[in-house]
């Protein structure tokens, strides 16, 4: 069995969730008797390695005092950006301010309730894996993604005219949990500048020239956006029995 490094964990939950229509931020929303954001996070309670979460909330919030999770000692609660990529770096850099002794920072979206623990392992094992090998070839970071199922076509400048079709083989869909060295997160941290070109913590780290490998996760990790995702949530989660 692989020894996993020790890491902590930031959860950015910051956003208010437009599309979806709901008065309450999505993460609040309830599936299966338990909230989204709880949901999302559960599988990272259950491991000795993760030494602390901190979930990055709007100024405006307050009903996260109500989630039983809020009393939790290895739980923190610190405000957020304007932008997702702005939330995640006030959490990160939270931790790499703070005490706490760790190797890796993992970021994971409050609203992606169907995330495997097998799922996890396997990100978190790999990665491992990576450093371990000592022989120039470790990587800065891993994230779960998935293969292209569809045909993708790119079009010409931003227009409804297609321009070309792209090979799938080669193209796959981010997901969540992202997991980076703390070293890697350091450099981001010390170099980032304001900008919304930043649609995940991977392509922050990749504008910097760290290099980051993939690990095959499952499509049922969705990411909660619609009316329709939350039912789809609720079915994934039945049949994991969750």
């Amino acid at each position: 069995m692989t020894l996993i490094d020790p890491f902590v964990a930031v959860i950015p939950a910051a956003g208010v969730g437009k599309r979806l229509g709901s008065k309450e931020s999505k993460q609040y929303l309830s599936l299966r008797g338990q909230s989204i954001l709880e949901s999302s996070i559960k599988p990272l309670l259950t491991l000795s390695e993760c030494k602390g979460i901190c979930i990055v909330i709007s100024s405006k919030d307050s009903h996260w005092r109500s989630l039983d999770i809020s009393t939790r000692d290895n739980i923190s609660f610190i405000e957020g950006g304007l932008s997702r990529i702005k939330s995640s770096m006030n959490g990160i850099n939270f931790w790499l301010k703070g005490k706490e002794s760790f190797s890796n920072i993992l970021i994971h979206d409050a609203v992606r309730p169907c995330l495997q623990s097998k799922d996890l392992g396997n990100l978190l094992a790999e990665f491992q894996k990576s450093k371990d090998l000592g022989d120039g070839r470790n990587l800065d970071g891993m994230i779960l993604a998935i293969k292209s199922a569809n045909t993708l076509k790119l079009s010409h400048n931003s227009t409804s005219i297609i321009k070309e079709t792209v090979d799938r083989s080669y193209v796959w869909q981010a997901l969540t949990p992202q997991i980076f060295s703390r070293e890697a997160l350091t450099k981001a941290s010390n170099l980032y500048k304001d900008s919304e070109n930043y649609t995940d913590e991977s392509s922050l780290v990749e504008s910097f020239g760290g290099k980051v490998g993939i690990v095959e996760g499952s499509s049922n990790n969705i990411k909660i956006t619609t009316k329709e995702d939350l039912k789809l949530a609720e079915a994934i989660l039945l049949l994991q029995n969750n």
